[in-house]
């Protein structure tokens, strides 16, 4: 059966819909996307935790920035690695490292620290762990199957 792309839901910003055919209008709107493969698609895996965490925040500034700041990426990263209780053996780290469940921790905090309005969530729990998923303390239903879940 083939995917109905354009007709699929609807999302209301603001309480009013609204429809993206490509991304960056979304991202400027303030809509982050979790991908379900984040292998390939979710982060850098020779990069640290914190790399990966601060290049999320490069979304923000539409024209880019030249100079990365090493002492904001530690900071922002470590912010990050303790709010989610990443669980590595050291800040420096590379995601690769990591186990599934911590690996998607990373995903979801590069798009939390973005401070999106919305976060679409594609199987946030595909390859990891049940007894993870189960145990997540931060993990709480918003009581809607048609609602995001929230992680932080």
């Amino acid at each position: 059966m083939k995917r109905d792309f354009f007709h699929g839901g609807e999302i209301l910003l603001h309480d009013k819909p609204v429809r993206y055919r490509v991304p960056a209008p979304a991202v400027k709107a303030g809509i982050a996307y979790v991908t379900e493969d984040r292998k390939v698609e979710g982060f850098f895996e020779t990069a640290s935790i914190a790399r990966n965490i601060y290049l999320g925040l490069l979304s923000k500034f539409p024209r880019g920035r030249m100079l990365l700041s090493r002492r904001e990426t530690n900071s922002v990263g470590k912010s990050w690695i303790q709010r989610l209780k990443v669980r590595a053996i050291g800040d420096e780290a590379k995601v690769v490292e990591l186990s599934g469940g911590n690996q998607q921790k990373v995903v979801i905090a590069k798009t939390l620290v973005q401070e999106p309005e919305i976060i679409i969530f594609d199987e946030p729990t595909r390859g990891v762990d049940v007894g993870t998923i189960a145990a997540h303390p931060r993990a709480k239903s918003t009581g809607s199957p048609t609602r995001a879940r929230r992680w932080w």
